[in-house]
């Protein structure tokens, strides 16, 4: 059994950072050859999608399949099982589409910016079919326990995306749309290989009406917290694009798409605390341990905050001399630092889980979403996409505060939240500053070096108070060790 773990783990964790460092990779040539219109209508594109997915899902693929395949003994009721989410998900992204090409004529009202909306339908309408159509065959990939091929599926799907994107955009001058067909195509190629693979399964003529009761009454509930999840951490992009334009949007994408390689760098440390908390809080000496890795990733934020909240502008400009993206080192700390307190509130919050009381996390989620809207529909108005970014770091801050204020009433640990919120919006606040352009602390006006002092002097400021929190002396390679060995399903 730890054998499989190990190897699953090693395979699941490779699949998610390579694709996330590919998409790094692509990134400098997007910012190269896009403008901030096409970053927006790229991002506005994916964003719906995204929410239509989770719609035509019903929950029925993420929750209630993994629930009932696992559970089940039989290998006929597994079938009938999966053979049920199919029509369930082909239903729900048919209805979908329908909705999508019934509100074309609303489009152009809702987004000013949208120039052509039955085209903008059609590719909105075209990656919310093909990525659930290759979702349900990789997560049967995942549950028949085949990780190597999971990957493999995955990250070539993810390099020849970005070889062909890079040469596409930089020698055959595509833009945002045909980037956005290549996307399209490679899903449905990388599911029709995936669904390929676990094919036994495939057979539709198992269908079962009582099978798709027992789906939709397990999953229904759930769809909710699927929703508010995409609320809390996307709406603000469709108010951004409704209240604002597409060109504030676009640098947003920008801003996140530097504000990722925090999540890049983290990926396999925040996907394994789940499981990792559920194996080991009865132990002793958890609280204690919880609370040092906590205050190790709140360190890291700060770290992520000042270097790409002070470096990110300038790498940009390197790209594009024309002064598109000059403002952009104001908007990231706000959006790094949501990132941040996101995590770090939602993946260090184990009290609901251990206690079976997950509603809590309901309620989160609903409550950043409130206050997200909220402060969208007051600040972007008159601040535009700043105001969006804090927004978007005060909405997290409050779900962040409300996970940790009920984890530590039902399971303590001993991690000095408070302190290490506080810390982080400081930083990203000196840092905002610092970028200003009407700051008499404008870092933009003096030479790198100075940059470079500024951001050690930050840096040292930032780190010894967490440094100071780390009771033993080794715990930091105890953090290590765990980061590598510990890596789970991403």
């Amino acid at each position: 059994m730890k054998i499989s773990l190990a190897k699953d783990t090693f395979f699941y964790s490779l699949s998610s950072w390579g694709q996330k460092l590919l998409s790094v990779v692509l990134a400098p040539v997007t910012i190269a050859y896009f403008s901030p219109n096409d970053f927006g209508y790229l991002m506005l594109v994916n964003t719906i999608a995204s929410f239509l997915f989770i719609l035509g899902m019903l929950a029925v693929a993420d929750q209630g399949l993994p629930r009932f395949f696992i559970d089940s003994s039989s290998e006929q009721d597994k079938k009938e099982y999966i053979a049920s989410t199919m029509i369930i998900t082909l239903a729900g992204n048919i209805f979908m589409i329908l909705v999508v090409f019934l509100c074309v004529p609303f489009i152009s009202i809702i987004f000013k910016d949208i120039e052509n909306p039955l085209v903008f339908a059609f590719l909105v309408s075209a990656i919310c079919f093909t990525q659930s159509y290759s979702y349900l065959g990789n997560n049967l990939l995942r549950w028949t326990f085949q990780s190597p091929l999971f990957t493999k599926i995955n990250l070539i799907k993810s390099a020849v995306s970005v070889s062909i994107a890079i040469i596409g955009i930089v020698f055959l001058e595509w833009r945002v749309k045909q980037t956005i067909l290549l996307t399209i195509v490679l899903n449905f190629l990388a599911g029709t290989w995936s669904n390929y693979a676990v094919r036994e399964y495939m057979n539709i003529s198992l269908l079962s009406s009582q099978k798709i009761k027992e789906l939709l009454a397990y999953s229904w509930p759930l769809l909710g917290l699927n929703i508010f999840s995409f609320f809390t951490l996307s709406l603000d992009r469709v108010l951004l694009a409704r209240l604002s334009n597409l060109h504030d949007l676009g640098i947003y994408s920008v801003s996140t798409t530097i504000a990722s390689l925090f999540e890049t760098a983290t990926a396999g440390f925040f996907a394994a605390t789940a499981p990792y908390f559920l194996a080991t809080y009865k132990e002793t000496w958890a609280p204690k341990r919880y609370a040092e890795y906590f205050t190790i990733l709140s360190a890291v934020g700060v770290v992520s905050i000042v270097c790409l909240g002070l470096w990110g502008a300038p790498v940009i400009s390197l790209l594009r001399r024309d002064g598109t993206y000059r403002e952009i080192g104001i908007y990231i700390p706000w959006i790094l630092t949501g990132s941040v307190l996101y995590y770090l509130g939602a993946y260090f919050a184990p009290g609901p889980y251990i206690q079976k009381k997950t509603y809590f996390s309901f309620i989160a989620f609903v409550l950043s979403t409130i206050v997200n809207v909220a402060l969208c529909l007051f600040l972007i108005p008159s601040y535009g996409l700043l105001g969006c970014g804090v927004a978007v770091t005060i909405s997290s801050l409050v779900s962040a505060v409300f996970n940790q204020f009920v984890s530590n009433r039902l399971f303590s640990i001993p991690n000095k939240w408070i302190r290490s919120f506080s810390m982080i919006l400081g930083m990203a606040l000196v840092t905002s500053i610092l970028q200003h352009r009407i700051s008499p602390f404008n870092i933009n006006d003096y030479p790198l070096i100075i940059r470079a002092l500024v951001t050690i002097i930050l840096l040292i400021a930032g780190i010894i108070p967490f440094y100071r929190d780390i009771e033993t002396a080794d715990a930091a390679d105890k953090a290590v060790a765990w980061f590598r060995s510990k890596l789970s399903f991403t």
